[in-house]
């Protein structure tokens, strides 16, 4: 006798980039390209906006970042504004989407805030003490 599986798939469906063949959905996309090597992201996605390169103390290249942007979306499909791909030799190492360019997110970052507000600092107890009112 014979056994016959099927899968049923019902409201589900992937965006593809129709040059590269690799996913446009963020999760979907990291899967399809975690095998990959540098010149295979190369001759599917192309060249990209913008290469970062982080450099050593003795001058030596760390990693190189490739940014590509308008490439992948969320999965309720919102665009994210660029992706980062971040390699070590020619392997990826990390992928990262985002909607702010890393220096406005690093600027943020670092500018100086106000801890607390200018009245002080105060905390409020979590649960009354034993007998308070409350």
């Amino acid at each position: 006798m014979r056994n016959t599986f099927g899968i049923l798939l019902l409201g589900l469906s992937v965006t593809v980039h129709a040059e590269s063949g690799l996913p446009s959905q963020d999760i979907e996309f990291i899967g399809a390209l975690q095998s990959l090597r540098q010149p295979e992201v190369l001759a599917r996605l192309g060249q990209p906006a913008n290469v970062f390169e982080v450099i050593d103390q003795q001058g030596k290249v760390r990693s190189t970042i490739w940014r590509y942007e308008e490439l992948n979306t969320t999965a309720d499909g919102s665009v994210y504004r660029f992706t980062d791909i971040d390699f070590v030799g020619d392997r990826i190492k990390d992928v990262m989407f985002s909607n702010s360019p890393p220096e406005q997110a690093r600027e943020e970052r670092d500018a100086p805030r106000e801890v607390c507000p200018s009245e002080g600092c105060h905390a409020e107890p979590l649960m009354p003490e034993p007998g308070a009112p409350g």
